[in-house]
């Protein structure tokens, strides 16, 4: 065989094994190719796709669908939270532990993947990840890793905002939060994720403007209504609203 049909055969077979393309059938193939591929020293991309498959053909389909399910579950816990929906009567109680759960879970998230070594922030499909060196990848991995703790640092300044708030409502109730009454001035979202986040402006009846968000909020905050808001005074999060009119 020459050198030329093997380097064809290697790429046939590499293509066989992406994910979606093998089946059981092909597992013995697949193997007995294995070696004679790598004893040749075919390029780079080639024999590390190998060399992932060795021990079992099927690997790079269960990477590949792990990484899938990994994403999948963080969603799922930063999401867990609204639990507390269901279980406090009081909608704006709720939602404050909802939001502030919401966010401590990204929080430990972002600290977790960013401090653990263990933790792979490549995709190992990539063109980068098959065609780079070990001392090139770690450095990107971890310069994504530091990305991951800086924003996590920044976000945890914000969560000691709803930890106050949380122990300010525990302490005092409701007279803790801050009322107005605005109209809409702003009213900036992404269309059809309202539920996640609005962030609004409101104008106050002495003409003063005041920011805030709407997270976890059923509703959408329509432009020009007049609104009585109590806010959470430290993280700025709107936990009720009603919708009136200025006397």
């Amino acid at each position: 065989m020459s050198m030329m049909q093997r380097h064809f055969d290697g790429e046939k077979l590499v293509a066989l094994m992406e994910p979606g393309n093998l089946t059981r059938t092909d597992t013995g193939k697949c193997q007995s190719s294995l070696f004679t591929l790598l004893a040749d020293g075919k390029s780079k991309a080639i024999r590390l796709k190998m060399k992932l498959q060795i021990a079992d053909p099927f690997m790079a389909l269960k990477i590949y669908h792990s990484e899938k399910v990994k994403a999948l579950r963080n969603i799922l816990l930063c999401l867990s939270p609204l639990i507390f929906f269901a279980l406090i009567n009081s909608d704006w109680i709720a939602r404050l532990l909802a939001v502030s759960g919401s966010f401590m879970v990204l929080n430990g998230l972002l600290f977790y993947n960013g401090f653990n070594p263990a933790v792979n922030l490549l995709n190992i499909k990539s063109k980068y990840y098959l065609n780079s060196t070990k001392q090139q990848r770690e450095f990107r991995n971890n310069t994504y890793k530091g990305v991951l703790i800086v924003v996590g640092v920044l976000l945890l300044v914000r969560n000691i905002y709803f930890l106050i708030d949380c122990l300010g409502v525990y302490e005092q109730g409701k007279p803790f939060l801050f009322e107005i009454n605005g109209r809409v001035k702003h009213n900036n979202m992404i269309f059809g994720a309202y539920f996640f986040d609005q962030s609004l402006v409101f104008e106050e009846e002495n003409g003063s403007n005041i920011a805030c968000h709407a997270i976890y909020y059923p509703h959408v905050f329509a432009y020009g209504k007049v609104y009585k808001l109590h806010i959470a005074p430290n993280s700025n999060v709107i936990l009720d609203a009603t919708n009136v009119q200025y006397p």
